[in-house]
């Protein structure tokens, strides 16, 4: 093992947990354990710090003892959002703390908008994005008639904010909807007009984000 002469600096490795992982997050038995031994191979000296909004105070001012942070949370955790993280992260980047990746950062490059972004390049595909629900409601229902879309939330993971939502052929010239939630084995197939049905559920998911945009 490469043993460096000097010390460069001083990290946080940060990431979501309750008071038991607090307690017993040691860097060799984490899960980024690795991480950490890559860290002190090339001279940096790195520890857990473990994240909850309820513990923010205790974390800011454990982050202000150091060089920098390494962040490893995701945007939607178990109907949690990253809002009061990533407020704190942008204040401690303010006073000197480099802050990997920074919430700015994310906002520009790591979230669903990209697609829109890039939809005329040779990986796109017909995407629209709707920045308000007004926007939404205006023209989700014409995009639904012409197929199934796929309405993804700008910031999510693991299959959350993400839906496949398709118009079926019904009786009395009444449609219902099909929707697909990617984070449940199910559909659910909806007796009302189409984006009638989902709206609620969609903006409800998003209300709470105000760095929230959908695509479909």
């Amino acid at each position: 093992m490469f043993e460096p002469t000097a010390r460069l600096g001083r990290i946080a490795i940060l990431w979501r947990g309750d008071e038991a992982v607090r307690r017993s997050a040691t860097p060799e038995t984490t899960r980024l354990k690795a991480v950490f031994a890559a860290l002190v191979d090339v001279g940096v000296d790195a520890e857990p710090v473990i994240y909850e909004d309820d513990v923010i105070d205790a974390v800011r001012a454990q982050l202000a003892t150091l060089d920098g942070v390494l962040v490893w949370v995701n945007p939607i955790h178990e109907g949690r959002n990253r809002a009061n993280l990533d407020a704190l992260l942008r204040e401690v980047a303010a006073r000197g703390v480099w802050v990997s990746a920074h919430p700015d950062v994310i906002l520009k490059m790591g979230t669903k908008e990209v697609l829109h972004r890039t939809r005329t390049m040779s990986w796109g595909c017909d995407t629209a994005l709707y920045r308000t629900a007004e926007a939404m409601q205006a023209e989700l229902p014409a995009r639904l008639a012409a197929g199934p879309r796929v309405i993804k939330r700008n910031r999510g993971n693991g299959g959350q904010g993400v839906w496949k939502v398709e118009t079926l052929a019904s009786p009395l010239n009444r449609p219902t909807v099909r929707v697909l939630d990617a984070s449940k084995n199910a559909s659910e197939v909806l007796a009302r007009s189409g984006w009638e049905a989902i709206m609620p559920r969609i903006l409800a998911s998003v209300r709470d984000d105000t760095n929230s945009s959908l695509n479909s």
